[in-house]
């Protein structure tokens, strides 16, 4: 039996640990947003049903609405890590923001 640590995608599906613990991706799309001022609420466009993954250099926070209230935030990056995502069905504009100035954020879908 396996020992190894498991988690969970918001679709139950198996995730990586971490960034450096994920095997390579082959990504569809890239696409990157350079936070310059804590507080702002950014958009970028997704597809519903699909698996992105988010590299994050400085915590930040993703919504399927504004991220401007605590209610709002559906997924946390920390700093320097490696989060992976499946936007709901319905879901065409993913919503985020770094909690730092300058922080830096890279969405990579993932091909099924």
């Amino acid at each position: 039996m396996s020992t190894a640590t498991r988690l969970l995608n918001n679709n139950g599906e198996n995730a990586p640990v971490g960034a450096l613990d994920a095997a390579p991706v082959l990504s569809q799309t890239a696409q990157t947003l350079t936070d310059t001022s804590t507080g702002g609420d950014h958009t970028m466009t997704v597809e519903a049903g699909h698996a992105y993954i988010v590299v994050c250099t400085q915590v930040s926070v993703f919504g399927l609405a504004a991220v401007t209230t605590a209610g709002n935030v559906r997924w946390v990056c920390p700093a320097g890590g490696a989060s992976v995502i499946r936007v709901p069905l319905g879901y065409t504009t993913l919503h985020m923001e770094s909690l730092v100035d300058g922080g830096i954020i890279y969405l990579l879908e993932v091909i099924n």
